[in-house]
């Protein structure tokens, strides 16, 4: 529909002899999104999205800006955030932003964990981009991550330490992901009878994101 519409007034401003491809998809955007009827949605947020839209199909196809831009896959997008070349570091910063905002908590916490080195040793991205991260790592980095519940509870967060201890990651590793997952993974309530979660596909997740942070940071440094 909003396809059909921006042709359709596209073809109406040459028509009446009105310059601009730009302005004639805004005048579409602006008149055919549905939420607008029953949902109160800022002007200025509509006019923003079609900013960013504009500035996306005006570039070049071999720009990175698109491609990294154009990721739908949270995680994936963090890694092309800190791996890609070519990239001004204020887009670097707004991809990873939002690709930590769209991950789990457990998978972002561990990404901002990872990355937080290179963060802060380079000029990767802005300054705003690396509190955001730092944000991240100090709620579990200062104190950990208190347990409360039941037997199975803590039972269950002991466990999860056993088996971190018997990975190959460094100490101070084994201990920050034991907290990201007592605090996030650990389930809030336990009825009696109920399964806890799966202790190793957690911890084989979070392993692999982290791997795969790492991977994408050497990446950079060869490419550099």
């Amino acid at each position: 529909m909003l396809l059909r519409n921006v042709v359709a007034v596209r073809a109406a401003h040459l028509a009446l002899g009105l310059s601009g491809d730009q302005r004639a998809c805004r005048s579409a955007v602006l008149s055919s999104i549905p939420d607008v009827v029953r949902t109160r949605v800022s002007r200025a947020t509509l006019l923003a999205a079609h900013e960013a839209a504009w500035r996306e199909t005006s570039m070049d196809d071999d720009d990175p800006r698109r491609t990294l831009l154009s990721v739908h896959d949270p995680l994936r997008r963090a890694l092309l955030a800190l791996s890609l070349p070519r990239v001004p570091a204020v887009i670097r910063g707004e991809a990873l932003c939002t690709a930590l905002a769209d991950l789990p908590k457990e998978e972002a916490t561990t990404v901002a964990w990872t990355v937080l080195p290179a963060v802060l040793d380079t000029n990767l991205v802005p300054a705003t981009t690396a509190e955001t991260v730092a944000a991240l790592v100090s709620g579990i980095a200062f104190g950990g991550a208190t347990v409360s519940g039941f037997g199975p509870h803590r039972e269950w967060a002991i466990d999860v330490r056993r088996r971190l201890s018997l990975t190959a990651v460094p100490r101070n590793d084994v201990e920050f992901l034991h907290g990201v997952i007592a605090k996030f993974c650990t389930p809030a309530q336990q009825l009696t009878g109920t399964e806890l979660p799966n202790a190793d596909a957690i911890i084989a997740r979070l392993l692999q994101v982290r791997e795969d942070c790492h991977a994408a940071l050497a990446t950079r440094v060869r490419a550099a």
